[in-house]
């Protein structure tokens, strides 16, 4: 719950196009049985919105749920209304209040998805492009904010480059419908055997089948406590 209530904040006051009525954040809650229920009446409480992806009250615990976490994402994306869609996990932190313009601005529908740039704590070695480790914390209570701030600061530049992290993502909704979304668990590739994550076989093979270019914009920053 705690990481709920810090991702509400940091959402709220990191995004003023929710102020303006031009954006709506909600949690998705991945439904598991006797676990969500207590995260569903801190959200009722809160007065936090929020969907639930209810489908697979039996699931295993994470990692081994990563086939109902990608559907769940789905299910945020295909039940939102607004044409642009924005996933983001609920262990990160925006740098800044343009973190989101500064996704939106390199989206072009039929053509790219945009994700930030990640400073990292390094609690995991992260093996994908552009990520900066720097340990600002590893969890929300040893967390330095402000330390954290200047340094994106300095690392901020106005420039959008191939590949990148993952998440936070924004796309054009009708672009990840018409995509199927995030397959539903890992792939294996056919010709060698390798085992290749949900969400690498949807940025690497899914989008690049419809021509759909990763873009990873270097003027929103958030942290990322792994």
């Amino acid at each position: 719950m705690e990481y709920a209530e810090f991702i509400w904040k940091a959402i709220r006051d990191n995004t003023p196009e929710i102020a303006r009525g031009e954006a709506e954040f909600h949690f998705v809650v991945n439904f598991k049985k006797g676990e969500s229920e207590k995260v569903i009446d801190f959200l009722n409480e809160a007065g936090y919105r929020y969907i639930v992806y209810d489908k697979e009250p039996e699931q295993a615990d994470y990692p081994n749920n990563m086939p109902s976490i990608y559907r769940a994402w789905n299910f945020a994306v295909e039940t939102s209304e607004g044409e642009i869609v924005c996933l983001i996990n609920s262990d990160m932190y925006p740098a800044s209040q343009d973190w989101l313009t500064n996704m939106i601005k390199y989206l072009e529908k039929n053509k790219t998805i945009v994700t930030s740039r990640l400073v990292e704590s390094g609690k995991l070695i992260s093996t994908l492009p552009h990520t900066v480790s720097h340990n600002f914390g590893q969890n929300i209570k040893s967390f330095e904010k402000e330390k954290f701030i200047r340094f994106a600061e300095m690392l901020k530049e106005e420039k959008a480059v191939d590949l990148g992290t993952f998440m936070p993502l924004v796309i054009f909704k009708e672009d990840f419908v018409k995509s199927g979304g995030f397959p539903h668990g890992n792939i294996m590739n056919k010709q060698n055997g390798q085992i290749i994550s949900g969400d690498q076989w949807f940025f690497y093979k899914i989008l690049r089948d419809m021509n759909v270019k990763h873009l990873n914009s270097w003027s929103s920053l958030l942290y990322h406590f792994q």
